[in-house]
């Protein structure tokens, strides 16, 4: 539990907000911040699939393959304050609001992710004809290739958001 949706930076542990664990704490989040992020069945899912397009990245280390830094980017490019964003661009999927593929290649793929693994979108059907289908392909391609392959367990470092 932590007090916001939170991936710890290259760690492979998802941070799912406190509120989300009761509905008396949902009720408390929607009167003091007028909304409650990931509040319906839908909503987190969707957020959970991001999380874990993170959290798969991290555990594999995609991103140091030559591949993913070509099709995404460079994985340690520094977090922008802000980022602008091109509404109409089909290099990238679109996931959820305010174009967040766009701020930085870990969160364009996790974004890419969170589509790939939707049950429910015809990606291929979506995105013909989109730059952005490259990458749903790479990532398909990268999921078959991890099938079988057993991951060393990873212990995250020990930390606290609250305070």
């Amino acid at each position: 539990m932590a007090d916001e949706w939170l991936i710890p930076d290259g760690e492979p542990v998802v941070g799912i907000p406190f509120f989300l664990a009761h509905p008396a704490l949902m009720k408390l989040e929607k009167q003091m911040m007028f909304d409650v992020e990931g509040g319906t069945n839908q909503w987190c899912m969707q957020l959970l699939r991001h999380e874990t397009g993170h959290v798969i990245n991290y555990v594999y280390k995609f991103h140091v393959q030559k591949k993913w830094q070509q099709l995404f980017g460079h994985f340690h490019k520094e977090y922008p304050d802000t980022y602008r964003f091109r509404p109409y661009s089909k290099n990238f999927v679109r996931h959820l609001e305010d174009y967040y593929a766009q701020y930085h290649p870990d969160e364009d793929f996790a974004k890419t992710f969170a589509v790939w693994l939707t049950p429910s979108i015809d990606w291929q059907t979506q995105y013909k004809g989109w730059k952005a289908m490259e990458k749903l392909k790479f990532i398909d391609q990268l999921t078959q290739n991890i099938k079988q392959k057993n991951i060393k367990v990873i212990k995250g470092k020990k930390f606290c958001r609250f305070s």
